[in-house]
């Protein structure tokens, strides 16, 4: 609540991403670097859009227990709520985010099956200056220095070039 009342004055309007899971062309960017590049678009239409508040995003995908079971997925979540981001859990999912959340992972589904997770929703609430100001620093340091470090921190610096190849772009899928 201190959150919202923080400036926000309500959830509208923001903007909404979604995730169509069960579509494989979609899911080709899904990846922390695809992720980035759309974080950077996002702060682009924010700048055109005054009145928009920030940047909003719902679901299974946003759970902090993917810091452990999916790791790979955790960027998600971590990098807006540890650039002045919110989260706040919903509950846990119904029967269509539980699908989606173990259709495409044997360690999620094996995990829900014997009771060890349990997919829940979460709200990840960005704010239009905390996510302009990420982007700036990522456009400042070039998307490529933005590196991943132990999860679930992720760090914007400098990456040492050894060997001159191109950063690893290969989609992530869900699993």
């Amino acid at each position: 609540a201190r959150f919202l009342s923080r400036g926000h004055r309500g959830l509208k309007p923001y903007y909404y991403g979604h995730v169509h899971s069960q579509d494989e062309q979609a899911l080709r960017d899904f990846n922390l670097r695809g992720w980035m590049e759309s974080w950077v678009r996002l702060a682009a239409l924010l700048r055109s859009n005054p009145r928009i508040k920030g940047s909003m995003g719902v679901g299974w995908l946003c759970d902090p227990a993917l810091v452990k079971i999916s790791p790979h997925l955790a960027y998600i979540h971590t990098i807006p709520i540890e650039n002045g981001g919110a989260m706040f859990s919903l509950g846990p999912c119904g029967p269509e985010g539980i699908r989606d959340a173990t259709n495409k992972s044997e360690t999620r589904r094996r995990l829900y099956e014997q009771g060890e997770y349990t997919p829940t929703d979460y709200v990840v609430i960005w704010p239009r200056k905390a996510v302009i100001a990420w982007a700036d620093r990522a456009i400042q340091m070039g998307m490529d220095a933005l590196e991943v470090t132990e999860a679930p921190r992720f760090a914007a610096r400098p990456r040492p070039q050894t060997d001159g190849a191109a950063p690893q772009t290969t989609p992530a899928p869900l699993d």
